[in-house]
């Protein structure tokens, strides 16, 4: 943050000022980034946004980027999802999102492939440094489940919800991570959402920020082992050596007395902590 503030300025704007700062800076040596969090009350800022870049007669001399947030389509939410529609097809901007074009092809139910070459995939998920804490020799012996826990989205996590061993951290606090250093594991799971081409909801398997703080903890990070290949792939972490996982189609219970009694376990947590301040920064 620090370094960024020494190129760029950061300014906190209502939906019609947005478009005159366009207007009044609309030079190539001009760069706007335009940070889209995606929720509801979101709507009219980004909406006014996208329908002055959207129009015929505006010429944008300047480089817009909008980077997006949550990219999927919401239940029953019609605004909402035209707005997910129109800023998925850049015009006047290039767009940077958690997803690939095949991704929200498939997710909104539409070729996006014309406009490849302004949608970038980048995932800014790491482990930031305050989210490194001490290891901890003496941790509570359980599994700490934390975040949204609504069964459509999180099927995992609202499975896990009524069953021994487990703590539940209701929200998130300043001091969020010193609270997962004080479990032994902490379970993190992907999101799923409406995938229109299916009509159902689908897991995304992106990697949340979850599991990098999970990891940066020292808590051991328990995953679905519907992860594991995207654990392995995209972060090169590798199962049994630094995180461990259960599998929702046997028996949970079970599985979580075994991870939390694995003789191994502080080994593979403090290994995990070790290999993401080595490499996930």
């Amino acid at each position: 943050t620090q370094y960024l503030s020494q190129i760029y300025t950061t300014l906190y704007v209502a939906s019609t000022e947005i478009v005159q700062f366009i207007e009044s800076h609309n030079t190539p040596n001009t760069r706007i980034i335009i940070y889209d969090q995606s929720g509801s009350q979101n709507n009219p800022f980004i909406g006014d946004t996208l329908r002055y870049l959207h129009r015929q007669d505006v010429q944008i001399n300047c480089d817009v980027v909008i980077f997006m947030f949550d990219w999927w389509f919401h239940v029953k939410c019609a605004h909402y999802n035209n707005i997910q529609h129109l800023i998925h097809k850049p015009k006047n901007y290039r767009l940077i999102s958690f997803a690939n074009i095949r991704q929200l092809s498939e997710f909104h139910k539409f070729d996006y492939s014309a406009y490849g070459e302004r949608i970038r995939e980048c995932s800014v998920w790491c482990c930031y440094q305050q989210s490194f804490i001490p290891f901890n020799e003496h941790p509570v012996p359980k599994l700490l489940l934390n975040g949204a826990l609504k069964k459509t989205h999180y099927p995992e996590r609202a499975a896990l919800i009524k069953l021994t061993d487990v703590d539940i951290l209701r929200y998130g606090t300043s001091v969020f991570n010193i609270k997962l250093n004080k479990y032994v594991a902490c379970f993190a799971s992907s999101v799923h959402v409406l995938n229109k081409t299916t009509n159902s909801f689908v897991n995304t398997h992106m990697i949340l920020l979850k599991n990098f703080e999970i990891l940066a903890s020292g808590s051991l990070l328990v995953v679905p082992t519907s992860e594991i290949d995207y654990l392995q792939t995209q972060l090169s972490l590798v199962h049994g050596v630094h995180f461990l996982s259960i599998d929702f189609s046997r028996n949970v219970q079970s599985q979580i007395r075994e991870i939390l009694t694995h003789p191994s376990i502080h080994t593979i947590r403090k290994a995990g902590q070790e290999f993401a301040g080595e490499n996930l920064t």
